[in-house]
Formats: C-alpha cells, structure tokens, sequence
C-alpha cells in the first residue's frame, strides 16, 4: 500500500527515524558553541581576530557594555521565542568577552 503526504503518513526523518510531518526530532551531538566556532572563515581571515588587532579605546568601552547585554522582553519587535533570545544574548556576550580579552 502506497502513503501520499495527504494522508500523513510518516516519512524517514534525519538518521532514519520515522517522524510525522513538521515534527523536529532533537539529536544529541555538539554544542551550539562548537557549532558556531566551525562556522569560521576559511578563505579569509577572521572578523574576530582582526577586529581584536585594530580596537581602540572606545570600542573597549563600547564592548564592555555588551558583556551584560539583554533584549528588552517587553519590545513586541522581536518574533522569536525566549530560549532563542536567550542563546543570542550568550553569544553576544561571549563574544564580547573574546574581544576584550
């Protein structure tokens, strides 16, 4: 017997494993900060280290207020759930933590 997507049948889903339609399946594997960390340039030096190489004074300055950087959850202009705004914050201030190092 044949499934159409109609009917919802199943499909074979990341790793062989049957899940319905639009249902995510988590999988254990490496961090999102390994994740992010592997998305460095190759072909080009790093932004990163090159902004480390030219900051000045008032990028110092500037940075050091990121370190307890927040996104106002009260502001209706962010469409994205909590735990996402969560994980940019960290990211933000691991990153501006890298930099002033």
């Amino acid at each position: 017997m044949r499934c159409s997507r109609k009917q919802g049948c199943p499909s074979t889903g990341p790793q062989g494993r049957l899940v319905k339609k639009r249902q995510y399946v988590r999988h254990p594997g490496p961090s999102r900060r390994t994740y992010a960390d592997s998305l460095l340039p190759v072909a080009y030096d790093s932004f990163l280290e090159e902004a480390a190489t030219v900051m000045q004074p008032r990028h110092h300055r500037m940075l050091r207020k990121l370190l307890d950087f927040r996104f106002d959850r009260r502001a209706i202009r962010y469409n994205l759930p909590a735990n996402r705004l969560k994980m940019i914050e960290q990211e933000i201030r691991r990153r501006a933590s890298w930099l002033l190092k």
